[in-house]
C-alpha cells in the first residue's frame, strides 16, 4: 500500500510537473506570436525588498516588433532626412535638377549605401535576441554509457530577478539598432555631399577652361595685332615674339586647365557611376539654409536654433547613439556581479528509475569570479563610455565648425564677387580701349598684355570665389544631415 501511494505521488508530481512545463511552453510561444500589446511580469528591486509588478510593455520595457514592421519603422526614420519637428525648405534643387540628378544616381550606385541598407535589415535581430532574456528558456541532455546506461533530463527555467541586466542588454541592443540607422543616414548623406562636390568640381573646372581658352584667344588676337602692325612699319620683331611668348603660355594654361577637367570628370564617374553631363548648374543653398538657421533673426536665435540643428546632425546622433550603447554596457555589467534568480521546472531520469524525476524549485546562480576581473569590466565600461560622451561632443564641435565657416565666410565671399563682377566689366572696358590705342599706335604691346593679364586673373578669382561659395554651402548642408532635403531627395520607403 506504501509503495503503492508512493507511485501515485510520483505520478501526480509528474503531471503537475508537466502541466506547468506545457503551461509554460504555451506561454513562450505566445508571447513570440504577439504583438507590442503583450505584458510583462518584471521586478523592481529597492530598499524595501523585492516587488514584482505587471503592465503594459513601455519604452522602459521594449515591446516585441514584427521584422517586418521593424524594416518599416528603420526605413521611415532613414527617409525622413529633415529632423523631427522642422518643415523642409524649397528644394534647391529643383529648378535645374542637374545636380540633383546626379545626386541621386550616386545613391543609386554607391556601395556604402547599399551595404548601409542592408544592415538596417538586420538591425532589430540583435534587439529580439536581447528581449530573449524575459522569456523562458528551455534546454534538454540525453547521454548513453558504454554499458549502455542512459540518462536525459529537461529544464524550463523562467528568470525571476536579474538586476536589470537584461533590461540593459535590450537598452544597449536599441542603442544599436539608432547607430545602425543613424550610420545609414550618415553615410547616404555623405555620399550625397561627395556627389554634390565632384559636380561642383567639375562644373568649376569647365569655368576656368572656358577662361583659359578666351586667354588663348585674346593672346592670338593680340599676336595678330602686333603682325600687322610690324607689317605696316609701325613695329619690329621684338613685339611679334613676344606676343608668341604670351600666346605659348596660354596654350600651355589651357592644356592644364583641360587636364584639370579630365580629372573632374574621372572623379565624378567614379562617385556616380556615369559620364558628367555636359551642362552643370549649380543650384544656391543660401536661402535654404537661412531658412534652416533663421539666420534673419537676432543673433541670440540664430545661436540656439544652430545648436539644436547641430544636435540633429547625422554624425552626432550617431555619435550620441553609440554613448547610450556604451552607457546600458555599463549597467549590464554591474548587474552580472550579483547572483540571477529564476524558477525551474525539470524532468529527470535514466534506466535505474521507472518513473522520472520531477519538480519545481528555484534557483539562484552566483556569477563566476576570475580575480578582479568582473570588477574591472565594470570599470572598463565606464570608460568606454567616458570616451563615446567625448566622442559626441568632438563631432558636435566639428559639424559647428563646418556650419559656422559657412555663416562667417558667405559675407566676405558675395562682397568679393560683387567686387570683382565690377572689375571685370571695367577691365574688359579698358582691354578693348587699349586695343584701338594699340591699332592707332599710342600703346605698347605691354600695355595690351598687362591688362589682358589682369582679365585673367580676374576672372578665374570670380570663378573660383564662386565655386568656393558654393562647396561651404554644400559641406554646411551635408554636416547639418540636410541636404537631402533641400534637393528633395528622400531614403527609398522600404528596405528589404
Amino acid at each position: 500500500m506504501a509503495i503503492k501511494t508512493q507511485k501515485l505521488k510520483k505520478r501526480g508530481r509528474l503531471m503537475w510537473a508537466r502541466t506547468l512545463l506545457g503551461v509554460l511552453i504555451a506561454s513562450t510561444v505566445l508571447q513570440g506570436c504577439t504583438g507590442s500589446k503583450k505584458k510583462y511580469v518584471y521586478v523592481s528591486y529597492n530598499k524595501g525588498g523585492v516587488q514584482a509588478n505587471q503592465g503594459q510593455s513601455s519604452q522602459s520595457m521594449v515591446s516585441a516588433t514584427p521584422s517586418g514592421a521593424a524594416s518599416s519603422l528603420q526605413a521611415s526614420s532613414l527617409a525622413s532626412a529633415a529632423p523631427a519637428g522642422m518643415q523642409a525648405p524649397r528644394a534647391a534643387g529643383s529648378g535645374s535638377g542637374g545636380l540633383r540628378n546626379a545626386v541621386m544616381a550616386a545613391l543609386s550606385y554607391s556601395s556604402e549605401v547599399r551595404s548601409a541598407e542592408a544592415a538596417l535589415s538586420a538591425a532589430g535581430i540583435d534587439v529580439s535576441i536581447a528581449r530573449a532574456g524575459y522569456y523562458p528558456s528551455l534546454t534538454g541532455g540525453a547521454g548513453v554509457g558504454s554499458d549502455g546506461d542512459h540518462d536525459y533530463n529537461v529544464t524550463l527555467s523562467q528568470p525571476i530577478y536579474d538586476w536589470g541586466q537584461t533590461r540593459a542588454e535590450v537598452s544597449g541592443a536599441e542603442a544599436s539598432r539608432n547607430a545602425t540607422i543613424a550610420r545609414a543616414r550618415a553615410q547616404r548623406e555623405k555620399v550625397m555631399l561627395d556627389a554634390a562636390n565632384a559636380y561642383i568640381a567639375v562644373a568649376r573646372a569647365r569655368e576656368i577652361e572656358k577662361v583659359a581658352q578666351e586667354q588663348l584667344s585674346a593672346y592670338q588676337r593680340i599676336a595678330g595685332l602686333a603682325r600687322q602692325r610690324t607689317s605696316a612699319g609701325y613695329g619690329d620683331a621684338t613685339e611679334v615674339a613676344l606676343a608668341g611668348v604670351h600666346v605659348g603660355e596660354a596654350e600651355s594654361t589651357l592644356e592644364n586647365a583641360r587636364g584639370a577637367l579630365r580629372d573632374a570628370r574621372s572623379v565624378y564617374a567614379s562617385r556616380i557611376g556615369r559620364e558628367a553631363p555636359g551642362t552643370t548648374d549649380v543650384p544656391e543653398l543660401s536661402s535654404a539654409l537661412s531658412s534652416l538657421l533663421r539666420i534673419s533673426g537676432g543673433a541670440r536665435t540664430q545661436s540656439v536654433n544652430l545648436r539644436q540643428r547641430v544636435d540633429q546632425a547625422p554624425s552626432v546622433v550617431l555619435a550620441q547613439a553609440e554613448a547610450a550603447k556604451a552607457n546600458a554596457a555599463i549597467s549590464a555589467q554591474k548587474a552580472d556581479l550579483f547572483p540571477k534568480l529564476s524558477v525551474e521546472a525539470y524532468v529527470r531520469g535514466d534506466e535505474a528509475n521507472e518513473d522520472p524525476n520531477t519538480g519545481v524549485g528555484l534557483r539562484l546562480k552566483g556569477p563566476t569570479f576570475k580575480g578582479l576581473s568582473n570588477v574591472q569590466r565594470v570599470n572598463a565600461a565606464r570608460f568606454a563610455y567616458d570616451e563615446a560622451t567625448w566622442q559626441v561632443e568632438t563631432q558636435r564641435r566639428e559639424v559647428t565648425r563646418q556650419v559656422q565657416a559657412y555663416l562667417d565666410q558667405e559675407p566676405t565671399l558675395r562682397a568679393r564677387l560683387a567686387i570683382l563682377q565690377e572689375q571685370r566689366t571695367k577691365s574688359r572696358e579698358l582691354r578693348n580701349l587699349y586695343e584701338e590705342q594699340f591699332k592707332a599706335g599710342t600703346r605698347s604691346l605691354t600695355d595690351l598684355i598687362t591688362v589682358q593679364s589682369d582679365l585673367t586673373r580676374i576672372e578665374t578669382s570670380l570663378v573660383e570665389t564662386r565655386y568656393d561659395l558654393y562647396t561651404l554651402q554644400y559641406e554646411a548642408a551635408g554636416a547639418l544631415g540636410m541636404l537631402g532635403s533641400v534637393l528633395n531627395i528622400t531614403a527609398p520607403s522600404g528596405n528589404s
